[in-house]
């Protein structure tokens, strides 16, 4: 009897949970791999490629910072949400955006002393991230 429970308690509750286990393992950890590998090539990519200098200071108040230089970045089009803080401070929802074009604005912005609070990415597809961003001029 107590045999029959403990086989039934195996083949029920133990062998299941250790196959799903294993599927994790299979599945979540080598595509968590790949995303790294990804962004820390994207990163050298963007260290090593010229950034197109900003041609003037650009006055006036943080939103129109990022606007214009958003626009220059060709990153524009993946905003989707901005909303200015109290605390001078603006915070953006980006979708679908390129990686290397997000890190060739946030080096545009830090020319015109506009800089990261915040971040939150998450990898949509090959080459495009999803971005929830925090932005603060010093």
């Amino acid at each position: 009897m107590l045999l029959g429970l403990l086989m039934l308690a195996y083949l029920y509750v133990w062998e299941p949970k250790m196959n799903q286990l294993q599927n994790l393992r299979d599945v979540k950890v080598p595509y968590s791999e790949q995303t790294l590998a990804w962004v820390t090539q994207a990163l050298e990519r963007a260290k090593t490629q010229p950034v197109d200098e900003v041609e003037e200071i650009i006055e006036g108040p943080l939103l129109t910072v990022i606007e214009q230089t958003a626009e220059q970045a060709g990153v524009r089009t993946s905003i989707r949400r901005i909303q200015p803080n109290q605390s001078r401070a603006v915070k953006i929802w980006m979708e679908e955006v390129s990686f290397d074009s997000w890190l060739r604005w946030l080096d545009m912005l830090r020319q015109q002393n506009v800089f990261v609070d915040r971040v939150s990415i998450a990898s949509s597809s090959p080459g495009l991230v999803t971005i929830r961003v925090t932005l603060a001029r010093r």
